[in-house]
């Protein structure tokens, strides 16, 4: 639907914005970025005003035809407005970080089974950045920081979580048990495992929402947290990173997005509650992506 009442344009009908991109922010990819626009494999989709409204949730999508994959960014979210004689007038840094996000996601599916996103220099970072968005979140209403025993195990069962179903990581167990216990704060692993293990199976990683759900059910979890429900963490997620961070607790290259509007301040999410989380994780994160992946 939002495909077909956009029109697909190129940088040049945004030279302000481009030019910017260019000479003051230097993205290390644009070259990439404009030679994939020119070959169909990133299409910018500017969707006239008052015509379909784009979810602030999806800056992009990724589609496949045949064994090539394709992006389109939505300009909308970028802010975009037509201008005087065909120019679209657009935030060059939304323009930037959604275009940037949305050529890295076709490269992660290009680059699904050569192991580019294993590297400890993206595992590290991005599970450290994530599992502190879901605990803060957790922590907001139940406090679970003044159990230590508790905000480990909890920690821990997000981390692995982000590891094997949001980044799909296929290291050795022991390599992710390792970043799991790396994200907890002076760790126990005997404690942790006790109250992990025997009580979260492989079925219990499947989605954000069986996670939350077992966490609540666990005895001693559930001491701390109380009457966690999927709807209610899900209500506080939204209202702390808004609404543009929705899908990022599930797919990895929307949460590449978010940590990229941290990085520029683009505020499309809540700059100010994640600040903090991203920190300079965010930076080496995106350093990395755009030199392992472009």
């Amino acid at each position: 639907m939002l495909a077909k009442n956009g029109e697909s344009v190129t940088l040049d009908r945004m030279p302000t914005a481009a030019s910017i991109i260019r000479n003051r922010m230097r993205s290390p990819i644009l070259n990439d970025m404009i030679e994939a626009i020119s070959d169909g494999k990133l299409i910018l989709l500017f969707v006239p005003e008052n015509n379909v409204q784009v979810p602030a949730f999806l800056p992009f999508v990724t589609l496949q035809q045949d064994r090539a994959f394709t992006a389109i960014v939505f300009l909308n979210l970028c802010g975009a407005k037509a201008g005087e004689g065909g120019e679209i007038i657009i935030d060059e840094r939304k323009l930037k970080v959604a275009m940037e996000s949305a050529y890295l996601a076709v490269q992660m599916l290009d680059y699904t089974n050569s192991g580019k996103l294993q590297s400890a220099n993206i595992l590290k970072p991005s599970s450290k950045m994530y599992t502190y968005m879901i605990t803060e979140c957790i922590n907001r209403k139940h406090s679970i920081k003044m159990d230590q025993a508790i905000f480990n195990a909890i920690t821990y069962v997000v981390s692995k979580f982000f590891m094997r179903t949001v980044l799909g990581a296929t290291t050795s167990e022991d390599s992710i048990d390792t970043y799991c216990m790396g994200n907890c704060v002076n760790p126990n692993p005997g404690l942790i495992h006790q109250y992990v293990d025997g009580w979260f199976g492989e079925e219990d990683y499947q989605d954000i929402a069986t996670l939350i759900t077992k966490i609540s059910e666990v005895p001693q979890m559930k001491s701390r947290v109380g009457k966690l429900t999927v709807s209610n963490f899900t209500e506080s997620y939204i209202n702390m990173y808004d609404a543009a961070a929705l899908l990022a607790m599930e797919i990895y290259p929307y949460f590449v997005y978010n940590v990229l509007s941290v990085n520029e301040t683009t505020y499309a999410n809540n700059y100010f509650h994640l600040k903090n989380i991203v920190g300079d994780d965010g930076k080496k994160l995106y350093a990395t992506l755009t030199s392992t992946l472009c």
